[in-house]
């Protein structure tokens, strides 16, 4: 599993953002950004954000793309 910082985190979530994406918030995160987040746009793969604790001082996020989103997120966005 690959951990990413809030520095590339913000870049993805911005590309996705800047193209016409959308970013659902589930959870808030204790010190990343985003506890759990799912990014949606229109011609990219759907991906989830979920920070990964570390340390007392650290966290970082993992990041899992999907052709097509799961069932279970898209219950999850329909219940914000």
């Amino acid at each position: 599993m690959k951990l990413y910082n809030n520095d590339a985190v913000d870049k993805v979530v911005d590309m996705y953002l800047d193209n016409g994406g959308e970013l659902h918030v589930i959870d808030d995160g204790c010190l990343a950004v985003y506890g759990m987040a799912i990014l949606t746009c229109e011609g990219y793969k759907s991906m989830i954000l979920r920070e990964k604790y570390l340390n007392e001082w650290s966290s970082a996020t993992t990041a899992r793309q999907y052709n097509k989103l799961p069932k279970k997120y898209m219950e999850m966005i329909n219940n914000l």
